[in-house]
């Protein structure tokens, strides 16, 4: 299976979180049962969230080693994607932009690929339509385990 995590998911396998959902997650990344994808922006917009808790060099190591730990592979949106993902966020304004690229890359019958989300709001949202279209996990998101922070 072809999983694209979202930030909120990225971001529990950074935190190394141990709830049962994430330990399943990790096991079929693990065992190459899913193959991980990551869009560039998420990766961006991880950063974004790690700087609150961590210095830059940190934080962009945690993303680096998950990225390893898992065999993850970034994916660069085309401008046809990014384009119809700006049309989608148009048609449904609650999305984040990066949302929306996520539901757009997940809608394209070619790639099959599944979504796995902290963010269930997102897909209650869509029409039916554009569900049916999805294929989609959502994931609790539990801040509670923080990975300690390194000292320089």
């Amino acid at each position: 299976m072809k999983a694209i995590l979202d930030t909120g998911v990225l971001g529990q396998l950074i935190r190394n979180n141990p709830l049962k959902q994430y330990q399943k997650l990790k096991g079929h990344l693990q065992n190459r049962d899913y193959r991980g994808y990551i869009l560039n922006p998420i990766i961006q917009e991880c950063a974004f969230h790690l700087a609150k808790d961590y210095p830059r060099d940190v934080g962009l190591s945690l993303i680096v080693s998950v990225i390893h730990s898992y065999n993850l592979q970034m994916l660069t949106p085309s401008l046809s994607i990014l384009n119809q993902a700006g049309r989608l966020k148009r048609r449904f304004p609650h999305l984040s932009l990066c949302d929306s690229l996520i539901i757009t890359m997940g809608a394209k019958k070619s790639d099959k690929y599944s979504i796995h989300s902290t963010d269930g709001k997102m897909f209650e949202e869509l029409d039916q339509n554009m569900r049916n279209k999805l294929k989609f996990t959502v994931y609790s998101y539990d801040q509670e385990e923080i990975p300690e922070k390194q000292k320089n």
